[in-house]
């Protein structure tokens, strides 16, 4: 109860005055609502534009900011990322110093990025430069002549050795078909190929021991064969054609290493040197003394002489089949002699075959001069801002998060699926893929100690380095070296250990690591994490291989995040009877 007590009026005077003011004041209220609300004349239409116009020129402004500040940053974004991923996998030791030793963000920051750059980025920076170094010992010892030895072991190993008469032999033909034109020019030309051309068919008859007769002989005898397979018949009826005629050739029969392939295309060189010589190659009209041309006009002549050229140009295609049909039945099938022809080069295509391998190998691997300048220094630059970034991002990567999350229109809870996905997927798919990268490596390097290899520290490298690609892996290393073992070192012992040794253990070393290492951290399919990986390294190098994975998880999520939001849309939205009636 309160301690003051309200005061009374002092008269009726007074009270009466109070009650005529209150029904004056109810009156005037009644009034004023019975009459209508008049609009108050604004400028409300005007407002609105100017406030979606402001928002519109805010939104293009920011566009272009943000295409200019890309610009800015394109050179920085691999060394960003590279220092996020950093920062995930080396969050909990962070972590862990700073509550163990109760030290400050920053200090335990600068401690997390020494240790790392002292423990991971300087001993894989010595790694790189001592195996750039012992490839460049490989390159040096690298020459054709012994590129050149090494693939004549590997032919006599598979049974394919051809003599070189084979080979040069195909090349003189398809030159003889390639250009052909009828002046004089091309003529002694082809007079020195067929010259060239019959002495690699001596030395061919001589590598397998074939009977080859003289050119005057084959001639006559598919002279006669033609002439036996188009005679008419006898009256009384009988053939005279010999049904063997066409397809034995006696002429060659008393060889055992005999084929009817030889002899065909022996017949056709005959033929083709047969026809050359005959050829008026000079393309002027026949003197009145040929009595064979003298009741001919000048035309007749030189359709007749373009026939014979076009004949030539028939015979010298045919030529290049008979000598591939011989090539395919001498060598036992279409397979084996296509083999043997693709390990079987020309000194020209092999000399150049190594160059061209020698010179991309060289530019891959190590760039000289002024660009080497440019890539030393971008390395040496990216690293630094690498380290920074990493330092930065373990000091203030929270706030930096949270300030994203306040920009951002996503709903926070969104926001933070991306940004728990993105830890997930990087520090499942890195510790992952470099764990298993290492111990392949390591292992491979064991297997090729034992098998006495050179280079080991680069095989090694290259086996750990070749693991981290799918479907490629560390086999893409110890598969050659065994190879090579076998085919020329001629170590059969150490060629079959190495290769037992690669598939039993360094291959299915990544089928057990990764599975105990991912666990479920990772949801993608592993179709689409092959494809992403091939893919990112297409199309961003080395680093692709880590940030395609990612770039197929971020968009996993946000399709998720999607499907969530078209399915609250539907439940909040209204439902429409289809048989309401208006």
């Amino acid at each position: 109860m309160s301690k003051k007590k309200k005061k009374q009026p002092t008269s009726k005077a007074a009270a009466n005055t109070k009650s005529a003011k209150a029904a004056e004041q109810t009156s005037a209220d009644a009034t004023t609502a019975s009459a209508p609300v008049q609009p108050q004349p604004t400028n409300f239409s005007s407002a609105i534009f100017a406030q979606y116009f402001s928002f519109v020129l805010l939104l293009i402004v920011i566009v272009l900011v943000s295409v200019l500040f890309y610009e800015v940053m394109a050179a920085f974004w691999i060394p960003l990322f590279l220092a996020a991923v950093l920062v995930v996998v080396f969050r909990p030791w962070y972590d862990w110093l700073r509550s163990r030793f109760k030290l400050g963000d920053a200090v335990a920051a600068l401690l997390t990025t020494a240790s790392v750059l002292l423990i991971v980025l300087i001993p894989l920076g010595a790694i790189l430069v001592f195996a750039a170094a012992e490839s460049q010992q490989v390159l040096r010892q690298f020459n054709s002549a012994k590129a050149v030895q090494n693939a004549k072991q590997v032919r006599t190993k598979l049974g394919l050795e051809l003599p070189m008469a084979v080979t040069q032999n195909q090349v003189e033909i398809e030159n003889l078909s390639s250009t052909c034109t009828l002046d004089v020019t091309t003529a002694n030309r082809h007079q020195a190929i067929l010259f060239e051309i019959e002495q690699s068919t001596d030395e061919i008859a001589d590598f397998w021991e074939l009977k080859r007769p003289a050119n005057a002989t084959l001639l006559d005898q598919a002279q006669s064969t033609e002439d036996a397979s188009i005679a008419p018949n006898t009256p009384d009826g009988s053939d005279e054609t010999d049904t063997n005629a066409t397809t034995e050739l006696p002429a060659l029969n008393d060889h055992q290493n005999t084929s009817i392939a030889w002899q065909t295309y022996l017949t056709k060189l005959a033929a083709t040197h047969q026809l050359r010589d005959s050829i008026d190659w000079t393309n002027e009209l026949p003197s009145t003394a040929n009595s064979d041309d003298t009741d001919k006009s000048p035309a007749e002549i030189r359709q007749q002489r373009l026939a014979s050229f076009h004949d030539y140009k028939l015979l010298l295609s045919e030529l290049e089949v008979e000598f591939d049909n011989f090539k395919t039945q001498q060598l036992g099938g279409k397979t084996k002699a296509w083999a043997a022809t693709l390990l079987n080069p020309t000194e020209e295509q092999s000399e150049a075959y190594i160059a061209k391998v020698t010179n991309q190998l060289r530019d891959t691997l190590f760039v000289f001069g002024g660009k080497g300048l440019t890539y030393i220094l971008f390395i040496v630059g990216g690293s630094i801002v690498m380290i920074v970034s990493f330092y930065f991002f373990l000091l203030d990567g929270r706030s930096m998060i949270n300030a994203f999350k306040r920009l951002s229109p996503l709903d926070d809870e969104h926001e933070q699926e991306l940004v728990d996905q993105f830890s997930r997927v990087s520090r499942a798919v890195v510790v992952a893929t470099l764990l298993s990268a290492l111990v392949q490596g390591l292992l491979a390097g064991v297997g090729f100690y034992f098998a006495s290899l050179d280079s080991i520290f680069l095989l090694t490298v290259l086996s750990a380095v070749l693991a981290m690609v799918p479907f490629l892996g560390a086999a893409s290393v110890w598969i050659p070296c065994a190879l090579y073992l076998y085919f020329i070192d001629n170590n059969m012992t150490a060629a079959i250990g190495l290769a037992i040794y690669g598939a039993a253990v360094i291959s299915m070393a990544d089928n057990i690591i990764k599975p105990l290492v991912l666990h479920g951290q990772s949801k993608l399919h592993p179709l689409f994490a092959f494809l992403s990986v091939i893919g990112g390294l297409a199309m961003l190098g080395p680093i692709g291989i880590l940030i395609g994975p990612m770039i197929v998880a971020f968009l996993q999520t946000l399709l998720e995040i999607l499907h969530t939001e078209v399915s609250e849309l539907k439940k909040s939205s209204p439902v429409v009877d289809d048989n309401a009636t208006l």
